[in-house]
């Protein structure tokens, strides 16, 4: 169907293919609905369209209906005022027990109403829904409600390898969202979503890039969603990824950037989003995704619930921990050319370890499995496996339960001390993760590792792998001992396996005292160190400048310089106290029992 008008449009409606079909197997194949007009500068044309319209429905089981390698292109309605009118260019309100969408092109489509517009519809409720390979490109729309792709009903929905980009949605009053996703259970990955544009909206948000409704079970596995949009409203805001906590949401391997501006008193740039507090139906499996949300600030966040606004991944991997995304990042957006790909920059481009099948990426290509060519050890996150290079910049991830009052003796142990990294922690004698500790509130310093001298000490983890327990030596310390009434500061330090290892440090402390200088391990990016506050570059590890103990000497002799007996400095905020019993023992409160459970979704 080619070339249609229907100028004198008021309020009819128009339907460009319109098939009803019940059949048992059904194949809806190789059609075109393209350059067809609704209404005229003189017409109101505030009809519904359905361009694409399969309604045909049956749920015998073994029933077939594939709907694919359709065109729908270059349509247009244009209207006398802007007005009210909902819009389908593919309308699937039929389906059988097994519905295959895929292959479809919905491309180049001018609707300016300011009715809902849908680009890609499915509602019937078939047992398995297979939507994958379609593009929809370059729609433009006026406002309302505007879906790339809207899914909605079915019992196993499985989206896929598909290509939402470059929909703009004109009026003051739009919400744009790229990918819609709802059902029992909805499996969602490979797909690229990206261009998405609200350029008038006064809505907060006013744009999402994949929305997760309130299915039972959501999986979420490698796709790339880059937005970077603006409005010259009064307000706007957006949101990468938005889930509701209804579902059990299993998130891996994701990259989503939002780098768009914000506007008003209460707009905000936000990656990640979830409907409200609840982060138990968070699958503690979440792990290996990027978030990024622009430069940190009271506006920019890696992580929204309308309560909790976290805007550093440090700060976010505290507040999900321990196990929930232990290993995401958060770098430098995503790059989109003219081909369609969304390309990580450099940082971005490695593998991540990860128990779940991704298949081919969004154009085909092969990832790290069975038939794979590159020279990979693990899938690349996001929709595109490019075969990039692998640099690892992410430190281990250390857990432990703070230690509470203890009776004087001469050593304590520190047990169940879990420490995790992509690439493994190095365990091996004389490099193995250390526990670091002091009495007292003075000589925030480093000199050796007896008591013959004030400031820190150390004991190595006695065993080789995870979880690492450690015996905290209070010979070491000055004097040789401990007494009723001191205080002992602790924290842990471990390296990773990489080649030029990355050095974490954990305090096991929620709201640690606040004195900013402190003898803290800097945490190593790609080799050379990082401290918060001493902005000086050095390498750490074996054959380097410094070695794991000299690193915390020159980071503590600065602070040394800074503070002097006289004025005591508050504790480091690297450390959490131990407190020995006196007549009247203060209380040590641990962080909150995670009660999270650990959901074990299968793979998609």
């Amino acid at each position: 169907m080619t070339g249609c008008a229907y100028p004198t449009a008021t309020s009819g409606i128009f339907y460009g293919l319109y098939n009803s079909c019940s059949a048992f197997t059904l194949n809806l194949s190789g059609n075109s609905v393209t350059n067809n007009s609704v209404g005229s500068a003189t017409a109101t044309a505030t009809g519904a369209m359905y361009l694409f319209y399969p309604t045909g429905s049956l749920t015998t089981a073994g029933s077939v209906h594939n709907i694919f390698n359709n065109t729908i292109r270059g349509n247009t309605r244009t209207q006398s005022t802007p007005g009210s009118a909902t819009q389908y260019l593919f309308y699937g309100s039929g389906g059988a027990a097994t519905t295959n969408v895929y292959g479809n092109e919905i491309v180049n489509n001018t609707m300016p109403s300011t009715g809902s517009t849908y680009g890609l519809y499915m509602s019937a409720a078939s047992t398995v829904r297979n939507v994958y390979q379609n593009r929809i490109d370059s729609l433009s729309t006026g406002g309302g409600s505007v879906y790339g792709m809207y899914l909605t009903s079915g019992t196993n929905v499985n989206v896929h390898r598909n290509r939402i980009l470059n929909i703009t949605a004109t009026a003051a009053a739009a919400t744009l969202y790229g990918l819609y996703v709802d059902g029992t259970t909805v499996n969602v990955w490979n797909n690229m979503i990206a261009d998405l544009k609200t350029p008038t909206t006064t809505n907060i948000p006013g744009l999402y890039g994949l929305y997760v409704s309130a299915p039972t079970t959501a999986r979420v596995y490698y796709n790339s969603i880059a937005l970077n949009a603006s409005s010259s409203g009064a307000s706007f805001g957006s949101t990468g990824l938005y889930a509701s906590t209804a579902p059990t949401l299993d998130l891996r391997n994701n990259i989503v950037v939002n780098t768009s501006a914000n506007a008003g008193v209460n707009g905000r740039t936000v990656a990640y989003q979830r409907s409200s507090t609840t982060n138990a139906t968070y699958a503690d499996s979440s792990n290996a995704n990027c978030f990024h949300a622009g430069t940190p600030s009271s506006k920019n966040f890696i992580f929204y619930n309308a309560t909790d606004s976290i805007q550093t991944m440090a700060q976010y991997r505290a507040y999900m921990g321990p196990n929930r995304d232990a290993l995401s990042i958060s770098e430098t957006p995503l790059v989109s050319d003219a081909v369609d790909r969304i390309c990580p920059p450099r940082p971005q481009r490695r593998k991540r370890v990860t128990t779940v099948a991704a298949g081919a990426d969004f154009d085909a290509d092969i990832r790290q499995e069975t038939g794979y060519a590159g020279s990979g050890t693990a899938p690349d996150i996001g929709a595109d496996e490019g075969n990039f290079t692998y640099t690892d910049i992410l430190p281990p991830a250390i857990v432990y339960a703070s230690l509470g009052n203890a009776a004087p003796a001469s050593t304590r142990a520190f047990n169940n001390v879990t420490v995790t990294d992509a690439n493994g922690v190095n365990g091996t004698s004389g490099t193995r993760p250390r526990a670091y500790y002091k009495k007292g509130f003075l000589f925030n310093e480093w000199n050796d590792n007896t008591s013959a001298t004030q400031g820190w000490k150390w004991v190595e983890a006695s065993g080789g792998s995870s979880p690492f327990s450690f015996t905290i030596d209070h010979t070491k310390l000055p004097g040789g001992s401990v007494a009723a009434g001191d205080t002992v500061f602790y924290f842990v330090v471990a390296q990773d396996g990489w080649t030029t290892p990355n050095v974490s440090i954990n305090a096991a402390a929620r709201r640690p005292p606040a004195w900013r200088c402190h003898p803290r391990v800097p945490v190593t990016n790609s080799g050379s160190t990082k401290s918060p506050h001493h902005r000086r570059n050095v390498l750490v590890g074996s054959g380097q400048t410094y070695t794991l103990t000299s690193a915390i000497s020159t980071s503590t002799a600065t602070c040394a310089r800074r503070h002097t007996n006289r004025d005591p400095p508050n504790p480091p905020e690297s450390a959490r106290r131990i407190l020995h019993p006196d007549p009247l023992p203060r209380q040590v409160t641990p962080p909150l029992s995670d009660r999270r459970p650990n959901p074990a979704g299968p793979n998609a």
